[in-house]
């Protein structure tokens, strides 16, 4: 397996060594970038911190767990949350660290608006709008009903 400077991985932890009792993801994100260590010797390094955080050599990762590529730093622009309903779902990476607390959303240089997830966006959105007004329209309905049985006296409303 190779790996560059600024490649960005899933990392999850393999059965063996997760069972030897202590909390392995304590302060770790499981989101390992490629940097530049000492002797310029490539590292993996949790996200979780922005310094002294968990760091591995690639042999080291690859024993105690599996590693999942995700994106490189270098082809990817930070976006927003939002910008999810414009392009392809391959093409948008949630980066976010200190597990979401930190939220950090990319998407591909190369990506380009896609007119089915726009389509498929709205339609989402028609669909709650529709979703909204039926539950409105019913809960202005149970408050008439609540009004009329005031008006004729019935003091045994909740309101």
């Amino acid at each position: 397996m190779n790996i560059k400077l600024n490649d960005v991985y899933r990392f999850r932890y393999n059965d063996e060594y997760n069972s030897n009792g202590k909390d392995n993801y304590w302060c770790f994100d499981g989101q390992l970038v490629v940097k530049k260590g000492r002797e310029d010797i490539l590292i993996l390094q949790d996200t979780y911190w922005s310094s002294d955080s968990k760091t591995f050599l690639l042999e080291e990762a690859l024993k105690k767990g599996s590693l999942e590529f995700i994106c490189n730093m270098e082809d990817v622009v930070k976006c927003q949350e939002n910008d999810r309903k414009y392009y392809k779902p391959e093409d948008v990476f949630d980066l976010s660290c200190q597990h979401h607390y930190r939220k950090a959303i990319y998407r591909s240089k190369k990506a380009k608006k896609d007119l089915s997830i726009m389509q498929e966006s709205l339609e989402d959105m028609i669909s709650e709008a529709k979703w909204e007004i039926k539950y409105a329209q019913n809960s202005l309905d149970r408050l008439q009903e609540k009004l009329e049985k005031v008006k004729s006296g019935d003091m045994d409303v909740y309101i």
